[in-house]
C-alpha cells in the first residue's frame, strides 16, 4: 500500500482563460527539469491534442490552440513519468 502522504506532486498546472473558444494557456510548475506531455482530451478519454514540452524548475507557460474543436467540456492533462496533472476546461 502507498500512503497518501508519501506521494509528492512534481507538475502543477493552472489553465486560463477558462472558458475560452480559441486559446488555453496552461502554467505548468514543475519539481524538476522533464519531459511533460500536454494532452487535450474529450469527456470521454478521447485524445485530441497532444503536445511534448520540457519544463524546468521554475513556472513557464504553454499556449494550446483550441480554436478548430468543438465546443464543450474537455480535460487537459499534463503527464511526466513523475506524475500527472488535470484540469477540466470549456471551449465556447
Amino acid at each position: 500500500t502507498v500512503s497518501t502522504s508519501e506521494v509528492v506532486p512534481t507538475v502543477a498546472m493552472n489553465i486560463f482563460p477558462n472558458p475560452t473558444d480559441n486559446q488555453i494557456n496552461l502554467s505548468i510548475t514543475s519539481a524538476d527539469n522533464q519531459n511533460v506531455v500536454l494532452s487535450v482530451m474529450t469527456i470521454d478519454g478521447k485524445e485530441v491534442i497532444a503536445r511534448n514540452v520540457e519544463t524546468s524548475t521554475f513556472t513557464q507557460t504553454f499556449s494550446i490552440d483550441v480554436s478548430a474543436l468543438p465546443g464543450g467540456f474537455y480535460f487537459v492533462k499534463a503527464s511526466s513519468n513523475k506524475g500527472v496533472a488535470i484540469e477540466k476546461i470549456i471551449i465556447q
